[in-house]
């Protein structure tokens, strides 16, 4: 965005994947510049995964590697053959990926000269509107953004000491990490709290280190 970029958030997924399931950085925002989407979270692209492959380990070096279609809570990355390579190697659907970065934040190869994962997030595609139906406006466009959490204990299960403040094992930024012993919300029928009835997010819920 240059320089009316400049100090606005960011996705850093190596360092954090942004789970679907989270409604903190929407809860936060003073400014209403990220939208609250209640049960629409889950279709909202903020980018589409690629994969480096001169540095991906199945394309480059020819070896089994599973990581990225493991992780991809949407289903968006599938193994297929290739001639010349007798493993699967990672190909990304656009239309099931959801730029989550739960694949980057996984992914064990790391590209020495730059610090990049062999498959990255890029803001290619996002979908970003001000206002209406964020899953109708992603049926729209034909997108196929079905959220199935696959591993469990990645997620940011709502604590009631979270709205304190307290600075907990996620850190400043909200972005979680594979050590969390917290289930997925949907999975134990833990679910993000509802917004008010005056359409205000709630004030409750938010992971460790962030505050009202």
């Amino acid at each position: 965005s240059g320089a009316l970029g400049m100090f606005s958030p960011v996705v850093t997924p190596a360092r954090g994947f942004c789970d679907p399931a989270c409604h903190a950085c929407a809860r936060a925002c003073p400014t209403t510049a990220i939208r609250w989407l209640a049960d629409e979270r889950t279709f909202a692209k903020i980018g589409t995964a690629e994969v480096l492959r001169d540095h991906c380990l199945a394309w480059a070096r020819k070896k089994r590697c599973l990581v990225c279609d493991e992780v991809c809570p949407y289903d968006a990355i599938a193994l297929k053959p290739e001639p010349g390579y007798t493993v699967g190697v990672p190909h990304v659907d656009p239309a099931r990926c959801a730029g989550c970065g739960f694949c980057e934040r996984h992914c064990p190869e790391t590209v020495q000269a730059t610090g990049q994962k062999a498959i990255v997030i890029r803001p290619r595609d996002a979908l970003r509107i001000a206002s209406g139906s964020m899953r109708a406006a992603a049926e729209t466009r034909g997108l196929r953004l079905v959220f199935t959490p696959k591993k469990p204990g990645e997620a940011h299960v709502p604590n009631p000491t979270d709205a304190t403040g307290a600075t907990g094992a996620t850190g400043a930024t909200g972005a979680t990490d594979s050590t969390s012993s917290a289930p997925y919300p949907g999975t134990d029928g833990v679910q993000p709290p509802p917004p008010s009835p005056d359409g205000a997010p709630p004030s409750g819920g938010l992971p460790p280190g962030f505050t009202e």
